[in-house]
């Protein structure tokens, strides 16, 4: 007699025939199998029946796409402790405390401190062109994503609705820091 594979309860609203909604299964699946098995290296992790894509190695960690999902998986490299990734977490959940940054983070759908192992939603690397499109929020000029972040941040620490970040309003000392010149509005 076969023995069949564990099934998902899925919730009753999920219809499979919508990618949506198959991305969103595959997506609990991974993160069910992870939480459940906890894999400690990406073999492990592929041993699983995740598929996984190389991204990159960094001095602490590897990171790898899982196929099919929304996700990177985080390992640490051989010899390290969880420092790094421990440091990563609380830093993001201190820096999750303002409203400003808030869009700026990633989402963690996991995170074990014993094995350091994270997963997190996978985003695009980043392109500056595409970046600094003008903000939908602000109709007109060449506010970028950047200058939108900074007046957000001195409202929120400050109270001061300081939205004016032109070039123009915008200048540097002899030892090249930028000065606001115009706090007017």
């Amino acid at each position: 007699m076969k023995s069949q594979k564990p099934r998902l309860k899925l919730s009753p609203k999920l219809n499979p025939k919508s990618k949506n909604q198959r991305k969103l299964m595959t997506n609990r699946l991974a993160l069910t199998l992870i939480k459940k098995n906890r894999p400690k290296t990406h073999l492990e992790t592929q041993l699983l029946g995740l598929k996984l894509v190389h991204l990159g190695t960094g001095a602490f960690r590897a990171v790898y796409r899982i196929k099919g999902t929304d996700f990177v998986i985080k390992f640490l490299t051989d010899g390290f402790f969880d420092e790094h990734s421990r440091d990563e977490v609380n830093n993001i959940k201190k820096l999750a405390k303002s409203k400003s940054l808030r869009p700026h983070l990633p989402r963690i759908h996991y995170y074990d401190p014993k094995l350091g192992v994270i997963v997190m939603n996978y985003y695009t690397r980043y392109n500056k062109t595409r970046a600094n499109k003008p903000h939908p929020a602000r109709a007109y000029g060449d506010i970028t994503w950047e200058r939108v972040l900074i007046s957000d941040l001195i409202k929120e620490l400050t109270g001061v609705n300081f939205s004016d970040l032109w070039d123009e309003n915008l200048r540097m000392d002899k030892n090249d820091v930028v000065k606001f010149v115009d706090v007017g509005c």
